[in-house]
């Protein structure tokens, strides 16, 4: 598969991808505007990431079994129109309550991100370009973030919250155009033997390749738990520890956006170079503690501090899920990609329900930052160490798909 329908295959699953994650970011723009308008506490913010994350998680096992039964494309346009519905609710809600409904849909596209982006690679993009495309299209989970904080702070600013938040549904035509006409190439392996001519493979539904995927998962639970709050919290604290305006906040929080954008891009076909695609996953989990250390000692150091912590945070832990998703669908049978990807992130997102009001309650509790972020930098640590030494639930290794 060459030239343009590598290109259109791509094109529809990074746009899937900017789409569905874009409210959750563009909220923790908007933070101090709801906090002004709808009288909020950092508690009520952390539960709108709750509710994303808990309608995300109920539904992402679902999607990943309908992702396996019905055509790809239509997984993606439902995905969009889902999208749509919740920028749409939220820009026009009177009540927090409102709010919390448009988390409620976001979370359901967010649900489907994943699996049908990860069947739609399975299905029409040639094994040994899985990594190319698997990486250009986790891009667009953070190329979203990116847009949010570049555009709605100048957007606020000219016409509004409402009007900001509103004219980010642009992406929804353009998405449904992206999934018109996509190829089916004749060199992609049929599911049950993608991979099989390596011997060194893990044979998908094996025992070993099982363990492997329920480990994957538990390190998803966990990273989910620390991103759920650094996503949602990061600008709020930029504002509050800096006493900076919100403009500055979302180039900060973009900073760290678009470094994770080029990290996921490259982090899929280097990855794909390793028989195990969980040992760049171990490092970028490293990583990603030393970028929430410096966070912590960012208000005592400097705002400069600040904007290399973001950075960080972005090449790590923001980037994590690039290695994850390739290793499962290297590690499931074609036929179960879905599936495999619903579970997977139903374990993320169910990390990130509990974590954002726990750090909430610690901030409006103490009136510290640092606490929220300590409790972050001891669940990445924790899903460093059990990925760096996983015991005996490691297997056999898979193969590379260089």
């Amino acid at each position: 598969m060459r030239g343009a329908p590598l290109a259109r295959t791509s094109l529809a699953a990074f746009l899937a991808m900017v789409s569905a994650t874009m409210v959750p970011y563009a909220v923790a723009i908007l933070t101090p505007d709801l906090i002004d308008e709808f009288e909020l506490t950092a508690t009520d913010i952390g539960l709108f990431g709750s509710v994303a994350l808990l309608s995300a998680a109920v539904h992402a096992a679902a999607a990943g079994t309908l992702a396996d039964r019905l055509r790809e494309e239509s997984m993606v346009r439902m995905l969009h129109l889902l999208y749509g519905g919740s920028v749409l609710v939220i820009a026009t809600a009177r009540s927090y309550g409102m709010i919390l409904v448009g988390a409620v849909i976001a979370g359901m596209s967010l649900g489907l991100t994943n699996p049908a982006t990860n069947r739609l690679i399975t299905a029409k993009v040639a094994t040994e370009r899985w990594g190319l495309v698997t990486g250009i299209k986790q891009s667009g989970g953070q190329l979203s973030n990116v847009v949010a904080g570049l555009t709605l702070p100048v957007l606020i600013l000219a016409a509004g919250w409402r009007v900001a938040l509103l004219a980010l549904a642009v992406i929804v035509p353009v998405g449904l155009l992206s999934t018109l006409r996509l190829p089916v190439p004749s060199n992609v392996p049929a599911p049950t033997e993608a991979g099989a001519a390596d011997p060194e493979q893990v044979p998908t539904g094996s025992d070993a390749a099982d363990r492997r995927l329920r480990r994957l998962r538990i390190v998803g639970l966990i990273a989910g738990s620390a991103n759920g709050s650094v996503m949602y919290f990061l600008p709020l604290f930029v504002v509050v520890e800096f006493d900076t305006s919100v403009a500055v906040a979302g180039s900060i929080t973009a900073a760290g956006a678009a470094a994770a954008t080029a990290s996921r891009f490259a982090l899929g076909p280097v990855a794909a170079r390793f028989a195990d695609p969980t040992r760049p996953l171990a490092v970028i989990l490293w990583l990603a503690v030393v970028a929430i250390v410096l966070l912590m000692l960012s208000p005592a150091v400097g705002l400069w501090l600040g904007w290399v912590a973001s950075v960080l945070l972005g090449i790590s832990a923001l980037s994590f899920i690039t290695p994850a998703m390739l290793a499962i669908m290297r590690l499931s049978p074609g036929r179960s990609t879905g599936l495999e990807s619903g579970r997977f992130m139903r374990a993320v997102y169910t990390g990130g329900v509990v974590s954002p009001p726990i750090f909430g309650q610690l901030v409006d509790r103490f009136t510290d930052f640092r606490l929220g972020w300590a409790f972050s930098l001891v669940l990445v640590a924790a899903a460093a160490t059990l990925t760096t030494w996983p015991g005996r639930t490691s297997g056999p290794r898979g193969p590379s798909l260089a």
